[in-house]
């Protein structure tokens, strides 16, 4: 077993390497992702060379696993193995998915972290009475604005760079921790955008790029939307740059996955009124009497100002 500590783009053929080698359900468990949020939940990364990889979480006093290992490896065996590396104790697994066998330890239910899985065809045709209100929003956009869709590149990164911070500040997202941590997981993503092994699109209203989403295979049937942005000034703007997406860049996928609500009541009910196929369902592991409260009692990091 070796640490390789903090996540960086040094580990990205070794992660991988290891995704494809066991294909996750989980939305968390990309390099992208991992990378992405990299500032507001730093990641590190144990490699055996036999079994897979390892990834914890370091909060100080103790550390936990995140997300399921990847390889043939039991979260007890896990834990063993951060603890006799980092010297701390190991009090919990964070966000594993229910089809993760749990062997003596208490497992806690993460509602707001499972992901809502999707039929491709369903969110590309919108066909039925269960998505007429969704069509008819798409329609009153393609008939209210003129709106042209492309694939994201180098021709136009920097304008789906600018939109997005014109989204933030619209929003405020330097007074809003949330948002702010998401800024810069999209601006991580942008700038290092042909680094990733993922695919973007955005739609010009008028010439102008007023939404874009990014995305990238999960496994060989699913793939996982990273995020999607649009302007909330034209009415179903959103509904047709998920449409657009699945119809025109997906194909070849059975399931699209677009992530948690984040207990969010507002995202809840709008990722339920897309009908959801499934959900990936993860719980926290906890290996001590008092690791939830402990895990709970992390602060959130402070967020500066969004521009920075």
């Amino acid at each position: 077993m070796k640490d390789l500590g903090l996540i960086s783009m040094d580990h990205i053929d070794i992660v991988l390497e290891a995704l494809a080698a066991f294909p996750p359900i989980a939305s968390e468990q990309t390099f992208t992702n991992l990378y992405a949020w990299k500032e507001s939940h730093p990641v590190g990364i144990i490699s055996d060379s036999k079994n897979g990889l390892i990834f914890y979480a370091d909060h100080g006093e103790f550390m936990s696993i995140y997300g399921a290992p990847l390889g043939n490896i039991e979260l007890g065996d896990a834990a063993t193995v951060i603890q006799k590396i980092s010297g701390k104790p190991v009090i919990a697994a964070e966000r594993i998915p229910h089809n993760i066998a749990i062997r003596g330890f208490e497992r806690s239910d993460d509602r707001a972290n499972h992901d809502y899985v999707y039929m491709r065809e369903e969110l590309a045709s919108l066909s039925g009475n269960r998505f007429h209100a969704k069509k008819n929003l798409l329609n009153q956009c393609l008939e209210n604005y003129e709106c042209s869709y492309e694939e994201i590149g180098s021709e136009n990164l920097s304008e789906v760079t600018e939109f997005m911070k014109r989204w933030c500040e619209s929003r405020k997202c330097g007074t809003e921790p949330g948002l702010c941590h998401e800024y810069r997981a999209i601006r991580t993503i942008l700038e290092n955008y042909d680094s990733f092994p993922v695919t973007g699109a955005a739609i010009r209203i008028y010439g102008k790029v007023e939404a874009f989403t990014i995305g990238e295979k999960l496994n060989s049937e699913t793939a996982v939307i990273h995020f999607e942005k649009a302007s909330g000034n034209f009415k179903g703007l959103y509904q047709l740059v998920n449409n657009w997406f699945a119809k025109n860049h997906l194909a070849e996928f059975k399931f699209v996955n677009r992530e948690q609500d984040l207990g969010i009541e507002g995202l809840r009910k709008a990722k339920e009124s897309y009908n959801p196929h499934h959900m990936v369902e993860k719980s926290n592991v906890f290996f001590s009497k008092d690791a939830h409260a402990r895990l709970k009692a992390q602060v959130e990091k402070r967020c500066g100002d969004v521009g920075a």
